[in-house]
This record gives structure tokens, sequence and C-alpha cells, in this order.
């Protein structure tokens, strides 16, 4: 019998539990007490440890008719079961995720953005204090306020944890509700008009760069240009970027040629901004991008470049998945991030055609 009629047969025998599966493992779901101590019940899952396989359903059934008959008679308690979500003190899976992570190569950039986005919510929690879904929530409530970047970081942040550390618990929840600012989208009039602005000519190659090609700020110094002089202009993103090493087409007005912006703005005259700083995180270089065109009277961030970018690429046909091939991310990433203005530009290129 294969797993899944093991597990129907075996919730076929149970009244108010079930048995379900999750990432491999099986816990228990059913209409329990609430943890926070406030009145009323909930749908509550409680982790049993076993393997998602025939003999684990079989463990599993005898949890479950124990706590099928505790609710029966009205003798569940948490203090019963919350040892059954433990898996180590905080401390441990802290440093076994630590020690995972580190099993693999990776950038200064990378180190950067996994302390930043994992090990910082780590520290607010009590090494000592055993790892259970109660008090995961209770930080996160605690330090971060609902539907903010923060919230959702300290969300994904304990969901990785909890999973390193064997604890069945599922926070996507609290990390809902998270929306990021508008972004500034420049017409090609204003991108015009900003590089006319620029004086200063290193600044005014790189914002022709950006503009052109959809680059990261900090990654017009981290480029090959032997091969913008003859068409198709391709430019190279060297690998100690954000994503690693790719390779991008230009894309200029959605009425001119791919590389008009290429020849008007001679981009193949290579003047790579010079006195910056490059030992430094992406962020902070890229922040030095932002600092110079802001002195420079540009209105909008050196990333609205890039974003417009995207947006052209869904006006000019280009799939979407060589468009985020080109911009160094995921197909599922280049959706979440432009979708709003990617169906627009499906409306905007329909109505043309």
């Amino acid at each position: 019998m294969d797993f899944s009629k093991t597990l129907t047969k075996a919730n076929a025998q149970l009244d108010r539990v079930k048995i379900a599966k999750h990432n491999n493992r099986l816990r228990l779901v059913a209409t329990l007490p609430r943890k926070d101590g406030q009145p009323g019940n909930k749908q509550q899952k409680i982790a049993t440890g076993y393997p998602a396989n025939a003999n684990g359903v079989k463990l599993a059934l005898s949890k479950a008719q124990i706590l099928q008959g505790e609710i029966y008679f009205d003798k569940f308690s948490w203090s019963n079961w919350g040892e059954e979500q433990i898996g180590g003190t905080c401390g441990d899976a802290i440093a076994k995720m630590t020690s995972d992570w580190e099993k693999d190569a990776h950038t200064p950039e990378q180190r950067a953005n996994f302390e930043r986005d994992y090990l910082y919510p780590c520290q607010f929690l009590r090494s000592d204090y055993r790892l259970t879904e109660e008090y995961l929530r209770k930080v996160i409530e605690r330090e971060s306020e609902a539907k903010t970047r923060l919230r959702k970081r300290f969300a994904i942040a304990f969901q990785r944890l909890a999973k390193t550390g064997g604890l069945d618990c599922d926070l996507s929840g609290m990390a809902h509700g998270y929306k990021p600012q508008n972004r500034i989208i420049p017409t090609e009039t204003e991108i015009l008009a900003a590089y006319e602005k620029i004086s200063n000519e290193q600044w005014r190659w790189a914002f022709g760069m950006i503009a052109t090609f959809g680059l990261r700020p900090h990654e017009i110094f981290k480029l090959d240009c032997s091969r913008l002089c003859d068409p198709p202009h391709l430019l190279s993103v060297l690998g100690k970027t954000k994503t690693g090493e790719r390779s991008i087409l230009p894309l200029s007005g959605k009425n001119d040629p791919a590389e008009k912006w290429v020849a008007d703005w001679q981009l193949w005259d290579v003047k790579t901004p010079s006195r910056v700083d490059l030992e430094r995180e992406n962020k902070a270089i890229g922040g030095t991008v932002s600092r110079a065109f802001k002195r420079e009277g540009v209105a909008f961030p050196p990333y609205s470049l890039r974003h417009a970018y995207a947006i052209r690429c869904s006006v000019a046909g280009l799939s979407p998945n060589l468009a985020a091939k080109a911009m160094g991310h995921s197909l599922s990433q280049h959706f979440n991030s432009y979708h709003r203005w990617l169906n627009e530009a499906d409306l905007v290129r329909g109505w043309i055609q």
C-alpha cells in the first residue's frame, strides 16, 4: 500500500484529529485551545517528528488517538504536548543553521546578506531558551511591527531556523501584509532629460549604462565592455556582483532601435567613475552611486532606471524568462518585483499592436 493510501486509512480512524504531511514529516492537526492564553480554540499543529512513511503513520496514529482521547474527555493541556515541538535550544539551532550555511563557498556579499537577513533576527533570541513556535512568535511580535519589512524578515529567518532545528511550525502568515513602497518609474523623456543634466562625464556614463542595460548600481564597476563597440553591443557583468556573471543586450526607447542609446551616448567610451572605494559591500557601493546621482540633480534613484529597463523589456515583447536572466534574478523574483508594471506593459503592447 502506498503512503497516501496508508495515511488516508489512518485518518479514517480519527475524528477530532488528523495526521498531515509537512516537509517529509508528520504532524497532528486539531482544533485546540490557543497557545497565547486568549479565550477560544483554533486549529493547531503538533509535530510528531516521525517520517512521512508507512511506519511513521503507524506511530503518528498512536499519538493522534491519545490526543483525541484528551480532547474528548476535556483533558487536553499544552504542558503535555508543547515539548513535541521542541528541537533543542535556540542556540543549538542557530549554530546548526550557521554551520550548514558555512559548508558552501560564499561571496562577501552573500555573507553580508546572510548576516543581515538571518543572523540579525536571531540576535533577539535567548540562546538558552527552548526552540518553540510560541517563543518564536513572541519574539517576532515583540521586535517588529505587523505589515513591515522587518516583520517579514524576522518571519522568514525564524522559519528557516525552525526547519533547521527540526521544529514543525508555519510562520509564513506573520510575513503577510508587507507592501513595498511604490517604485518611481521614470519615462523615457525624463531619462533623456536627466542624462543631459549630469555634468560629470563619469557619472553621466554610469547613468547611461544603468539605463541602457538595466544594471544594479554597483555593477557599473564590475563590467567587461570589450564588445560594446560592435553589434549587438553585448555587455558582460563580471562575477563579483549580487548574482554572478551574466550577459546583457542594450534596450533603448520603445520606438528606437535597441542599440540607439549605446550610439547616442557612446557608451563604448568607458568612463568608469573613479575615487570610489570598491572594497565594500555592493549595497554600500550602490549607495555611493545614488548620492552621486542626487548631487548631479537626478530626481530619481539609480534603481528606477533598472525598473524602467524591466518594463521596456516587456513592452518590446521580450519573454519574462529572458528578461529575468538579463537582469540577473529568477523568474519568480522578476514577477514578484515587476508584476504590476508588467501587466500594464502587456496592455500597452497590445494597444500598440
